[in-house]
């Protein structure tokens, strides 16, 4: 009777245990940020992603920030530092901008491309500050 108590007792402790090791597992997983990698949430003209955060900021960080976007736009600048290339798509007459920061696996991407030039490209919405802001982006269409 005593071995039948310890047991269930046991069984009972190992299941806890694995029930509390999956719950922790997914309350602390760490999601995959990589705009490479997943499929975009969202797709729309560079114009058309300033204009919403433009018009109403609030409303489009509820709706955008951490998606993954893909964007179409032309290429009004190219910079490179340390931390690697970025890119800023905007429309010749407009003054905010979208700010695409590039990952170091897309440097010789970057090297073909030229100010002017209409591309595509796909990462994560951090927001807006002085330009709608995109992290880990990744070229998709030159």
């Amino acid at each position: 009777m005593k071995k039948k108590i310890f047991i269930t007792i046991g069984i009972i402790i190992v299941l806890v245990f694995i029930i509390a090791v999956i719950g922790l597992k997914y309350v602390f997983r760490v999601s995959d940020r990589s705009g490479i990698t997943r499929k975009a949430d969202f797709i729309m003209a560079a114009d058309s992603l300033i204009n919403i955060f433009t018009a109403q900021e609030d409303s489009a960080n509820a709706r955008y920030l951490d998606k993954v976007l893909q964007v179409t736009g032309s290429v009004a600048e190219i910079t490179n530092d340390t931390a690697g290339y970025s890119i800023i798509l905007r429309d010749s007459a407009a003054s905010e901008g979208i700010s695409c920061a590039l990952g170091k696996d897309q440097n010789e991407k970057v090297k073909s491309i030229k100010t002017g030039d209409k591309i595509e490209i796909k990462g994560i919405c951090a927001g807006k500050l002085i330009d709608v802001s995109l992290n880990k982006c990744t070229i998709v269409k030159l």
